[in-house]
């Protein structure tokens, strides 16, 4: 199940990063008993980013920041929702920190 995570928010990275852009993936052990181990994953990428109005729905089926998106990008709106409940369904915890970059405001 992390592979499949590990790559639909990489995907996602790499779809949205222009030539010349970078996207970096990490994984950290944060705690480890008997019982279980809590991981985080990380990435980042210098992208063309995302608003703060669409954060609210970025975990949401089929939908991307705007219209052009989708032909523009090439993609089906998936990936972050399937990151979400293959998350979800591991106990964990989602978020996004992103702000639009100023190019893609026009």
């Amino acid at each position: 199940m992390w592979r499949e995570l590990l790559t639909n928010i990489s995907d996602n990275a790499v779809k949205f990063t222009g030539p010349g852009g970078s996207v970096r993936v990490w994984c950290a052990e944060k705690y480890a008993d008997e019982e279980r181990v809590v991981y985080e994953f990380g990435c980042a990428d210098t992208g063309i980013g995302m608003s703060e109005t669409f954060l609210e729905h970025a975990f949401e089926p089929f939908t991307q920041e705007n219209e052009t998106s989708r032909s523009r990008y090439e993609g089906t709106g998936l990936g972050l929702a399937i990151a979400k409940k293959i998350v979800d369904r591991l106990d964990g915890d989602i978020a996004i920190e992103s702000k639009k970059k100023a190019s893609e405001l026009l």
